[in-house]
């Protein structure tokens, strides 16, 4: 197996006990992935809690596996005329092949009204986006996309208490995943109340995390 992985997997030393027997050379979320891909296939995407684009090549089945995270957080375009497949994070690439270089008008049209191209078109003919939550299989029988994930359905909240309780339960639980890293971390503060809203959690779950910063401008006469 060979993969091209851009992101990060918040939860692999979680996913990296349930796969104890499994020979690990290094101590990267990039293995983990492909140690979970041997293990339970497509379905391995569903135990990942982060931010993710990757492809998977199977050199025995002449298998491309993609995915994209649950919500599109990072980017994954793609070129199928039946013949080629080519994808990347960046449209830009893919237009450095011999491929169509046409506009889409029904896109551009959306994208006057919306100021955005609602997937899984793009503003290109022929170049697509592999939808958030997504994932596609290319072997010989073509390309196969399917949906792994939707949201979870709710329950309305009893009171205003147990909404912020909630909502301070879910940022902790998140940047506690997030704040793990082989680097120090440290906290951008643009002085609003978001950064300090993060600044508060990441005090409680990660007390370690000590550095922050701001970035200020003069204004220089011309």
């Amino acid at each position: 197996l060979t993969i091209v992985f851009n992101g990060e997997i918040y939860n692999f030393k979680e996913i990296k006990k349930e796969l104890a027997g499994y020979p690990f050379k290094s101590a990267s979320d990039t293995e983990v992935i492909l140690a979970a891909f041997l293990k339970w296939g497509a379905e391995c995407v569903k135990k990942f809690n982060g931010i993710f684009a990757l492809a998977i090549w199977n050199k025995e089945t002449k298998e491309l596996f993609l995915a994209r995270d649950h919500v599109g957080v990072k980017p994954l375009y793609y070129f199928w005329d039946g013949k080629r497949f080519i994808f990347s994070s960046e449209i830009k690439a893919i237009l450095e092949h011999n491929v169509l270089r046409e506009t889409d008008v029904e896109s551009l049209n959306n994208y006057f009204r919306l100021l955005y191209v609602p997937g899984p078109k793009t503003i290109w003919k022929g170049i697509y986006k592999l939808q958030p939550a997504h994932w596609a299989v290319l072997s010989e029988s073509g390309l196969d996309i399917k949906k792994y994930w939707e949201v979870a359905d709710f329950k309305n909240l009893s009171s205003k208490d147990e909404a912020v309780g909630q909502i301070q339960d879910l940022m902790r639980d998140s940047i506690r995943g997030q704040v793990i890293s082989e680097r120090p971390v440290g906290v951008y503060l643009s002085g609003g109340i978001d950064s300090t809203a993060v600044l508060g959690a990441i005090r409680a779950v990660a007390p370690q995390v000590t550095k922050t910063y701001s970035v200020g401008f003069k204004d220089v006469d011309q």
